[in-house]
């Protein structure tokens, strides 16, 4: 693909965290906002896209140096003055916790954790060691001074320079800056894109929507998230996996004033988090970082048949709402050893499923396609994502002019002759919890 002409028609694919931070930085690199039209199922936030939410971490926690810099970025730009993303953002301290004894492993290692406080040394961010669950409890005594929290290898520490963001606060925000720059949104059914349309050159024609709408331009972007695989042949480059979540309502201002003492609280070897209180709809959100759950379905598409693991294509009022037993269990189990047993039997308010596009390293991918030159693929956010919704749009943006770093380059590239079984998936290290599995039919069920 030649570098961008002013007079390229831009269709981005997909209106969450990397399709809205391209529009904006497309405008903010000079390219006329009157050429630029985002597509998606509803106009965003998108209610049952992974970029929506009440809450999401905000840190340069990493153990790999170039996504500890770009964290880094990322967090700075949440929280400039001036900037368009800080009315989402809630300063936070980060407490992150490995033990040997979650299903047999320890998820997180020592020299895990090791290379993050490395890297946030190196980025001159600060840090604090809890060298015992006592001390996390001393930390935190109204939030996690009932909870057991020790496990076989215990270890601790809070990173002080961190955060959380209200998700759909932050891509409404993104939204309206976009509006406000004069980006154009089609949405409905009329932006439910079905299917690219292709020359006998592999270059993308035009996107074909749900209400036959045929949207045309030069260059594309699909930035689709966990929908993406159904739109584009990524061959076994991506798994689209379900992540449970719940929401607890507390009990009365007490409650609520006890937990917006939390901090952001994870378990890496169980994949349980916590979020303070929420202080809009005083709700407590906890998950579980994990390997998750997949929904294998048969596509057809320029390359034949494939199966692929993607959440229900129709347009949903809310985000997904069952979730499997196995994975309340879980939740559960995370509430009592982090808050204490009087969570033990506390009702859910609600339950959700949230859509991680993995890759086997936990790499982004932003790249071109390599069978088709006008089509610049941004996926991958592997449950990492959503915190570079200021900045990624600007490494996108590198990616459609030819003038990403190698090093970057190298590791967000689309490999489309990945084969079935050649990565477990794995990702980053970070994640905790059983090995991912199916959803059983009684579970799609409910989806």
């Amino acid at each position: 693909m030649p570098p961008l002409a002013p007079t390229d028609r831009i269709a981005i694919v997909g209106a969450g965290a990397f399709g809205l931070s391209t529009a904006l930085h497309l405008v903010l690199a000079g390219h006329p906002s009157a050429l630029i039209t985002v597509l998606d199922r509803s106009l965003p936030p998108v209610t049952d896209g992974s970029s929506v939410d009440i809450s999401r971490i905000i840190r340069a926690d990493y153990a790999d140096p170039v996504y500890a810099t770009l964290g880094a970025e990322a967090l700075a730009a949440w929280q400039a003055p001036g900037s368009v993303f800080a009315p989402a953002f809630h300063a936070a301290p980060f407490c992150l916790v490995v033990q040997e004894t979650a299903h047999g492993r320890t998820v997180a290692d020592p020299a895990y954790l090791a290379e993050i406080k490395h890297n946030l040394r190196r980025l001159g961010l600060p840090y604090r060691e809890l060298a015992s669950a006592e001390d996390v409890r001393r930390a935190w005594p109204e939030g996690l001074g009932a909870g057991r929290l020790a496990g076989r290898g215990f270890q601790a520490y809070v990173s002080e320079d961190a955060g959380w963001a209200d998700a759909a606060m932050g891509v409404t925000l993104a939204r309206d800056e976009c509006v406000r720059r004069g980006v154009s949104f089609i949405g409905g059914e009329a932006g439910t894109v079905r299917r690219l349309l292709y020359r006998a050159d592999g270059t993308v024609m035009a996107a074909e929507t749900a209400s036959g709408l045929v949207v045309e331009a030069d260059v594309f972007v699909v930035a689709a998230g966990a929908w993406t695989a159904g739109l584009v042949s990524l061959g076994q480059a991506t798994i689209s996996t379900g992540q449970i979540v719940a929401f607890l309502k507390l009990r009365g201002k007490e409650e609520e004033q006890r937990f917006s003492k939390l901090p952001i609280y994870i378990n890496l070897s169980t994949g349980w988090f916590v979020f303070p209180t929420h202080p809009d709809t005083k709700l407590l959100k906890i998950a579980c970082h994990g390997f998750g759950y997949t929904n294998t379905m048969l596509v057809v598409d320029a390359d034949g048949p494939r199966d692929i693991s993607t959440p229900p294509v129709q347009k949903m009022p809310t985000r997904l709402q069952g979730i499997p037993e196995e994975g309340i269990s879980r939740l559960r189990a995370g509430l009592v050893d982090a808050l204490g047993v009087e969570f033990a039997d506390r009702p859910l308010e609600r339950t959700a499923v949230c859509w991680y596009t993995e890759t086997p390293t936990g790499d982004f991918i932003i790249d071109r396609h390599p069978r088709h030159s006008n089509l610049v693929v941004a996926t991958g956010g592997s449950g990492h994502g959503y915190k570079m919704i200021p900045i990624i749009g600007k490494y996108i943006v590198q990616a459609m002019q030819g003038t990403l770093s190698e090093q970057l380059r190298s590791r967000w590239r689309l490999d489309t002759k990945r084969m079935a079984g050649d990565a477990l998936f794995s990702g980053d290290g970070s994640r905790g919890g059983p090995p991912r599995r199916e959803f059983t039919p009684l579970e799609k069920a409910k989806l």
